[in-house]
């Protein structure tokens, strides 16, 4: 039998980069410049929920504090 695959709810910056098809520098440089949404903070490490970036992209990949503002209005 086959252990069926989980999808993940979040990644680290490597796995975002991943998903967006962008290097974990390029992904990380907009992050630094406001560009993309801020990392979860779990202990030391840094995630991006899934589902986040998603609506990011959805949203057509917004500057981050634009993003904050539509995130606040779905509420």
């Amino acid at each position: 039998m086959t252990a069926p695959v989980i999808d993940p709810l979040a990644v680290d910056a490597r796995g975002a980069a991943k998903l967006l098809g962008i290097s974990r520098s390029t992904f990380l440089s907009h992050v630094a410049a406001g560009a993309a949404p801020p990392p979860l903070r779990i202990g030391r490490r840094r995630i991006w929920a899934v589902a986040t970036l998603e609506r990011w992209l959805k949203d057509g990949a917004p500057s981050a504090d634009r993003f904050r503002e539509l995130e606040r209005t779905r509420k």
